[in-house]
């Protein structure tokens, strides 16, 4: 099932990455910020049926990994429907072939995507997230 996300992709009506990028890089220093100091940046989740923390860094370096910018920015921009996504879903996570799992959202402006989380030693990490349309 699809969560309907109320925010709109960020910032609202641009898709340019001189725009995206500037705010992207804000909203992620804000987001990080809110973990204690002496932990990796994380989110509280309830999609597993239990409350559970998923670390948000990797996602952030994977998606600044790809060359593209237009791409770079195109994922960037859905980072404020991807953090309701994980604050309010209690839907369970679909399995991935690879072992990962994977949940969809639809932004306030009728976009969807796909947030990928990933489980190792440590616990649950955020790996990607992308546009689906």
């Amino acid at each position: 099932m699809t969560y309907k996300c109320k925010t709109f992709p960020y910032p609202i009506g641009s898709k340019r990455p001189d725009k995206v990028l500037p705010a992207a890089d804000k909203f992620i220093v804000d987001w990080s910020s809110e973990s204690p100091p002496e932990q990796r940046p994380y989110v509280v989740v309830r999609c597993f049926g239990k409350t559970d923390l998923v670390f948000i860094e990797p996602a952030f370096r994977h998606v600044r990994e790809k060359r593209d910018l237009l791409d770079v920015a195109r994922r960037l921009r859905f980072l404020p429907c991807v953090r309701e996504l994980l604050e309010q879903t209690a839907e369970i996570p679909v399995a991935t072939r690879d072992g990962n799992f994977m949940l969809e959202g639809k932004a306030g402006t009728g976009e969807r995507f796909r947030v990928i989380l990933g489980l190792d030693k440590e616990g649950y990490s955020l790996i990607s997230f992308y546009p689906i349309d």
